[in-house]
């Protein structure tokens, strides 16, 4: 057999995957350059300390690099198009090993008098609504309230939503210190120490940070979650911070892996 010939047919298979692999690109993510062992049937990673990276198929056979730029325009702001790319921006990783904590932080927004959705599937590649919870459950509580838990069929980012309750899910598969500006960067909204979104400080608004109550001073973006925390951002005039958000929506599990708490 011609060697030209065996080695034009697999060039012209290997770019046919390629052209597959594109069209296919939404059902699959990449982690590289680990160390441990993955076990079936549940693959887990183990012992969860490889060093990894975000690979995002979609973004490779786009027609233009997708900017992960956090949005400066005016709320709502829905999901952002390239999930993982936005992942990887934030300095996050999928998870792949088992947890090593699991907490919950809930985030009021608030601009002008008017409060702003945190929509369901931040953090989530493919974000998939599986309907509401099961009966019999705690479904008039934290995320169930709500009647739509979403799930990645793609990948988990250790920070994202399962609903639009304000819920955030503290779910690492590594140590590690997870902050308020990661959640916005991976959501792909901007916030900063005087502007949230398309909202800036100025002509007498500003922007305020509140963590469980009390006003929280410097770049919100440096607040580290923790469990439990209820953390409000309210954007507006003097008149906008009588009453800050506080929320009595329950927490979906006490919580483990972080300081003073039980292991997962």
């Amino acid at each position: 057999m011609n060697l030209r010939w065996v080695h034009a047919v697999l060039i012209m298979f290997s770019a046919a995957l390629a052209v597959l692999f594109g069209v296919w690109c939404l059902s699959r993510y990449g982690r590289e350059d680990g160390t441990g062992t993955l076990v079936a049937p549940t693959f887990v990673l183990e012992p969860g300390s490889s060093r990894a990276r975000v690979v995002d198929p979609c973004a490779r056979v786009a027609p233009a690099k997708p900017s992960t730029k956090p949005r400066t325009t005016q709320a709502p702001w829905g999901l952002p198009a390239y999930a993982l790319s936005q992942i990887e921006y934030a300095g996050l990783t999928p998870l792949l090993g088992r947890l090593v904590r699991h907490d919950h932080v809930h985030l009021d927004v608030v601009v002008n008098g008017r409060k702003v959705k945190v929509p369901a599937g931040v953090g989530l590649a493919e974000p998939v609504d599986g309907g509401p919870c099961p009966a019999g459950g705690d479904e008039q509580q934290g995320d169930c309230v709500t009647g739509h838990i979403y799930a990645a069929a793609v990948a988990n980012s250790p920070l994202h939503t399962h609903s639009a309750s304000g819920l955030i899910h503290v779910e690492p598969d590594r140590p590690g210190t997870y902050t308020l500006g990661q959640f916005f960067d991976e959501w792909g909204v901007r916030l900063d120490a005087k502007c949230i979104g398309g909202y800036c400080a100025g002509e007498g608004k500003e922007l305020r940070a509140y963590v469980d109550g009390r006003r929280f001073d410097g770049d919100p973006r440096r607040i580290v979650l923790g469990n439990r925390q209820e953390i409000a951002l309210v954007f507006g005039g003097p008149g906008d911070f009588a009453e800050i958000p506080r929320y009595s929506g329950g927490w979906p599990g006490g919580g483990c892996g972080g300081k003073g708490e039980p292991s997962c």
